[in-house]
């Protein structure tokens, strides 16, 4: 997870506020909200972007293989 603060992203999975989270910590906050199962809505709500927004994230992981 290079370049990525682990702990900032732990904090946003814990219920903590998403601000101040790089574009890459929200893509990472993607992913391993997707492996609990959330929704790209549920996500969005959490990380405070449009669910539009996550649909490519989601789409971006997918093409890494991830």
């Amino acid at each position: 997870m290079s370049g990525i603060d682990k702990m900032a992203v732990d904090a946003v999975l814990s219920g903590g506020p998403p601000d101040g989270l790089s574009r890459r910590e929200r893509v990472e906050a993607t992913a391993r909200l997707r492996s609990r199962g959330w929704s790209a809505r549920q996500i969005a709500g959490r990380l405070g972007v449009c669910q539009r927004t996550v649909s490519r994230y989601i789409a971006e992981l997918r093409e890494a293989g991830r």
